[in-house]
């Protein structure tokens, strides 16, 4: 039988400095590692952050192109709007010229009437004496202002009447925007001398 000896105190000095070694050994690749973990879990991070960054520019950039087409969009429409509206406004006020000389004829022909009937009227005014109304001229403005809606002949003619009467003839100023301002006017002038009488 082998007899076993102990060990002396040398080889457990150096065992003790061994396990030692080994032990600040293992904690060094421990901490390395925690740190390579750490660098590695901080580098995810950065890159998952720096692709949400990404990702919420990329959005944004998609938000703004797409509000910038709507807005287009909505440019565009409002502008064939108002094209339309214009191009109904001008249709409204143009004359076809079938219409205008349909217009024509009947113009001429209630002008000649309308002159028949003033003589007849002024004749019978002037009590029988005679009237040479074949040497009057009549004129007949051009441009002359049309009445475009069913309900302005009254202030119409009030106003043919008003720029005779001031021999405002030239050009006849007004037209049928002016209808609203025009009778306005009118109404407070009749008030005035209704209460002034």
């Amino acid at each position: 039988m082998a007899s076993c000896r102990s060990p002396t105190s040398a080889e457990i000095g150096r065992i003790a400095e061994d396990v030692e070694q080994q032990a600040l050994m293992a904690m060094e690749v421990e901490e390395t590692s925690l740190q390579v973990e750490e660098e590695e879990q901080k580098r995810k991070e950065e890159e998952q952050k720096r692709r949400k960054e990404e990702e919420e520019a990329e959005r944004k950039k998609k938000e703004e192109e797409q509000k910038r087409k709507e807005e287009e969009e909505e440019g565009a429409e409002r502008k064939k709007k108002e094209e339309e509206e214009e191009e109904k406004e001008r249709k409204r006020r143009h004359i076809s010229p079938s219409s205008l000389s349909r217009r024509v004829t009947a113009g001429t022909r209630k002008r000649r009437q309308l002159e028949l009937y003033m003589v007849e009227e002024l004749r019978s005014y002037m009590k029988g004496k005679h009237i040479d109304a074949e040497n009057w001229s009549l004129r007949y403005p051009d441009p002359c202002p049309q009445q475009g809606s069913g309900d302005d002949c009254a202030i119409f003619t009030c106003k043919y009447m008003e720029c005779l009467a001031r021999r405002d003839t030239q050009g006849l100023p007004f037209s049928q925007d002016d209808m609203p301002t025009v009778r306005a006017k009118f109404t407070l002038h009749f008030i005035k001398a209704y209460f002034n009488a």
